[in-house]
């Protein structure tokens, strides 16, 4: 008689990213905190951009149609959330997480450095600091890394944040 292997339901949880950055960022921490056989099945997309009001409705759209434990949208700062904003995403148990004033100052902060208070300028120091494509997932790996992040979500919120999302 062949033995039937019990299978555990994993726990669904959605991060959308509000444009690429965001998820090629989202993607490496997956690659380092979401393993196989880790109980959890991560899904990582991009809103591709727009108003935080946007980035919300577009995330309902996905979650209206899948069923997800949890729910959470990383997204720049640097425009104010609205009310109506804010609400929606409570409405759908939807997790917002902001980056400072951007992603790119989030990214300057994990690596210790005090980023400008323009998105623009952030962006700039980032692409010299990391010297690749923010867009792609591998860029991360050599300076962003576990010992790193670890050492670094106990004095950044959004980053525990988003690392809690990953246990």
């Amino acid at each position: 008689m062949a033995t039937v292997k019990k299978r555990k339901a994993n726990r669904t949880i959605l991060i959308m990213g509000e444009g690429a950055t965001e998820k090629a960022f989202l993607k490496h921490l997956k690659n380092l905190y979401g393993q196989r056989g880790s109980g959890l099945a991560i899904t990582i997309r991009s809103a591709t951009g727009g108003s935080p009001e946007a980035i919300v409705r577009y995330t309902e759209n996905i979650i209206k149609n899948h069923a997800y434990d949890r729910v959470a949208i990383l997204m720049d700062t640097d425009v104010e959330w609205s009310k109506e904003a804010r609400e929606r995403a409570k409405k759908w148990n939807i997790t917002l997480i902001g980056a400072t004033p951007c992603i790119e100052g989030l990214l300057l902060r994990i690596l210790g450095h005090t980023p400008p208070h323009r998105s623009e300028e952030c962006k700039q120091v980032c692409v010299r600091i990391f010297g690749g494509d923010l867009m792609d997932e591998m860029t991360y790996s050599v300076l962003i890394t576990t010992p790193i992040l670890e050492k670094q979500r106990q004095h950044i919120t959004e980053l525990e944040s988003l690392l809690a999302l990953f246990t």
